[in-house]
């Protein structure tokens, strides 16, 4: 599953695979964006402790004990997984764990959740990246690591099996993430009896239908749908790996090596099972057993293999800063960077976190001068090394300097693929030892299987050396991966925008929904795509073609009541539409927002402000904030809109076209604001 994703209710939720998947206007009416809390850098003077190995780092404050705990399980499975798969384990970026000490220490790290009013309250949440990956999980709680042992798992699956299958991608993640460790044994494999319950009475799917399901199916997408898929996939897997003394294995493999070669997963599929039918009779008759095998081997990891000390309060205050820039609360993280840089000012940390922050606000210079000072402090940190060649600017990052931190950042972390692909990169852009950069492409991909940006590159720099059938091959892997992935073909499509191709972008969205009809995500990202280019009537057929194939898509019916609304068409089929999508989801916040915009285009106002302080009640988005303000303004009441289109404009999570807009109508507001006596 993707970045974000709340595993405190068992199968991670659906929502966590549609919020990255839009970008402006659309994008709102998915998911509700994450709010920012302002605090102060009180966490700083807790006491940390942090374990770190060559796989992982843990950092807690809750003492010791703990953060050894997390850490000599998160070994622990990486050890199993080595054993029952022999896949390479070792990641491409860092992974980095916060143990937050309780409930209170968690609310303060991820106050979004909480912020939500919904739902159940988080044990761990996963946020994925392309520098590092973290996790976030209570660390109080009995076995607290089995919180992201899923995530975990399809982070170790993808290292070594690129794009799989959907259902075999989360099999393999349910399969380990019941893992249990104890002092002597490590037990994995277990079955979820109420899967089994569930499975025996009917399956939820007939097995053709399961596995052509992708990331954007309604039985993945939809929240009541989505539970059914995870069981069978679950023991389809389990029986695949385990089944009558695991003899099934070899043809999971064969299945895998054909998939691989450019073998269609439906020509695979008969090749090594005999074809769905016989796939399916073959599981029906295996969850009819009694028993159900685990895999049980010796505890391996001491708590002596993973060296473990306390963190001094600078440092504690740039992890947690790092932490914070990452889940996008700066106006915190802030704090945390001055309190580091304050304690120690020649923290390399600090300047790397403050160079970041500076980013963020579009200060690229400054930003590139902190890079260089982290540089200067720890000329051995392959990170600041990178952060310097990759995002420095000229005059202080000219394409020399910046090619002397590339290199460096190579030679110290071999394993690291972002020094490679951004190497690579400049080689390319300089027209240059275009075969040195084919050669750091080639490797960058094999560190990151999933990475869109390596692949282009590679793609690129084949064609640009006359190896059409390489460039080839890599085209039809880096269409794999788009294929099993939203954040890769999200990705793959900005790259095309911001090159100045779009055509290829919507060439990839159309070539993906052709290939996956029922692929709703696809038909969303392909109408916020056209909508963004001006075209919204093509973007309405887009949604009305998705509604045609999944009527009771919520997301669906959401996105096209939310676009008409926006331009003011069809405003009784929006109004109707919405209330269809509230009928399925009547507590989704971005659906009461949708609603309450469509009643703001009909000019019924106090309906309207009604339903989107619903939605505000929830969750806390800017774009709804600034709705808000509008019906306030249109109610006659400047004031109060006034101060929403300010709260809003306050709120981090806004992007920049968002600020724009809104800076724009705070100016207007107070300009017009009759002169204080």
């Amino acid at each position: 599953m993707s970045s974000g994703c709340d595993m405190g209710t068992g199968a991670p939720s659906s929502e966590c695979v549609i919020l990255d998947v839009m970008k402006r206007r659309l994008a709102h009416s998915l998911l509700a964006v994450c709010a920012l809390v302002v605090g102060d850098a009180s966490a700083a003077t807790e006491r940390w402790h942090v374990a770190q190995n060559d796989h992982f780092l843990v950092i807690g404050n809750g003492g010791p004990k703990q953060v050894r705990l997390v850490a000599q399980e998160l070994e622990q499975l990486r050890d199993v997984f080595q054993s029952v798969l022999g896949l390479r384990v070792q990641s491409a970026r860092p992974f980095l764990v916060l143990a937050a000490e309780d409930q209170d220490s968690l609310r303060k790290l991820v106050p979004w959740f909480w912020d939500r009013r919904r739902g159940s309250l988080p044990a761990g949440v996963f946020l994925a990246g392309e520098e590092k990956d973290w996790a976030i999980l209570r660390a109080d709680l009995e076995s607290p690591t089995l919180i992201i042992y899923h995530e975990y798992a399809h982070l170790l699956t993808r290292l070594s099996l690129g794009p799989l299958p959907l259902w075999l991608d989360e099999g393999l993640a349910q399969f380990f993430a019941s893992t249990k460790v104890g002092d002597h044994e490590v037990q994995t494999g277990e079955i979820d009896p109420n899967d089994v319950i569930l499975l025996r009475r009917q399956l939820p799917l007939p097995v053709a239908t399961l596995l052509a399901v992708n990331f954007g199916s309604a039985e993945y997408t939809e929240r009541d749908r989505v539970g059914g898929f995870y069981a069978e996939s679950a023991i389809l897997t389990h029986y695949l790996l385990l089944g009558d003394d695991a003899k099934h294995r070899p043809r999971l493999d064969s299945f895998l090596k054909l998939v691989d070669e450019g073998v269609s997963e439906q020509d695979a599929l008969v090749r090594a099972f005999g074809g769905a039918a016989a796939l399916e009779g073959e599981l029906r008759r295996y969850v009819r057993r009694l028993l159900f095998p685990v895999i049980r081997v010796p505890a391996a990891v001491s708590e002596e293999v993973i060296p473990l000390r306390e963190l001094r309060p600078a440092e504690a205050a740039a992890f947690l800063a790092d932490f914070l820039l990452h889940t996008g609360q700066v106006k915190q993280a802030q704090g945390y960077v001055e309190e580091a840089l304050r304690t120690e000012p020649n923290l390399a940390l600090g300047h790397l976190q403050r160079g970041s922050l500076l980013l963020h606000e579009g200060r690229h210079d400054e930003a590139t001068s902190a890079f260089a000072e982290a540089r200067r402090l720890a000329p051995r940190d392959a990170l600041s090394q990178y952060r310097f060649g990759a995002l420095g600017r000229p005059p202080l990052a000219d394409a020399a300097a910046r090619e002397e931190a590339l290199r460096a950042a190579v030679r110290l972390a071999p394993g690291f693929a972002p020094p490679r692909g951004a190497l690579a990169r400049l080689l390319a852009d300089e027209g240059r030892s275009l075969e040195e950069a084919l050669g750091l492409a080639v490797e960058a991909a094999r560190l990151d299987p999933r990475s869109v940006t390596y692949r282009v590159t590679l793609v690129g720099l084949a064609t640009r050396l006359g190896r059409t059938q390489d460039a080839e091959r890599e085209e039809k892997q880096l269409l794999r991966v788009v294929s099993t992935d939203p954040r890769a073909l999200a990705g793959l499509v900005e790259h095309y925008e911001s090159d100045g191709k779009p055509d290829l972008g919507e060439a990839v969205l159309r070539r993906v929904r052709t290939q996956s009809p029922r692929n709703l995500i696809a038909i969303q990202m392909l109408a916020s795509f056209l909508e963004r280019r001006g075209r919204p009537d093509e973007a309405e057929a887009a949604l009305r073609e998705g509604l045609l194939v999944e009527r009771r898509s919520t997301t669906l019916l959401n996105n096209l009541a939310y676009l008409n609304a926006d331009r003011g068409v069809n405003l009784p089929e929006a109004l109707d539409l919405a209330d269809k999508a509230l009928k399925i989801e009547p507590n989704a916040p971005n659906v009461q927002d949708t609603k309450g915009w469509v009643l703001f285009r009909m000019g019924r106002l106090r309906e309207a402000e009604e339903w989107t302080r619903k939605a505000l009640s929830a969750s806390e988005d800017p774009v709804v904030r600034e709705h808000l303000g509008d019906i306030l303004e249109k109610g006659g009441r400047p004031d109060e809109a006034l101060a929403e289109w300010r709260a809003a404009l306050a709120n981090g999570n806004a992007n920049e076209d968002q600020r724009r807009i809104l800076a724009a109508k705070v100016a207007r507001a107070e300009a017009s604001a009759p002169p204080a006596h």
